[in-house]
């Protein structure tokens, strides 16, 4: 799965987003970028749960449709 392997990407595009932003502007809290960058970790935990209980998913179907083949051409 494509989308598994762009997880990191994103969670290094998430982490120094705020590190871009305009450094003129006021500065953003320190209670508020401790919970983005918790938001964010957090949100990429669940990513991940989600990707992998996906993959486990297809790959036993693919165990079984290929087990199911054998077993049909098995007299």
């Amino acid at each position: 799965m494509d989308a598994a392997h762009l997880l990191p990407l994103l969670g290094v595009l998430l982490v120094i987003l705020p590190l871009l932003r305009n450094s003129e502007a006021e500065p953003a809290s320190t209670s508020s970028a401790i919970l983005y960058l918790f938001g964010v970790w957090f949100g990429l935990v669940l990513l991940s749960a989600m990707f992998s209980r996906l993959l486990k998913e297809q790959n036993l179907l693919k165990e079984q449709k290929e087990l199911d083949q054998e077993q049909g051409d098995a007299p």
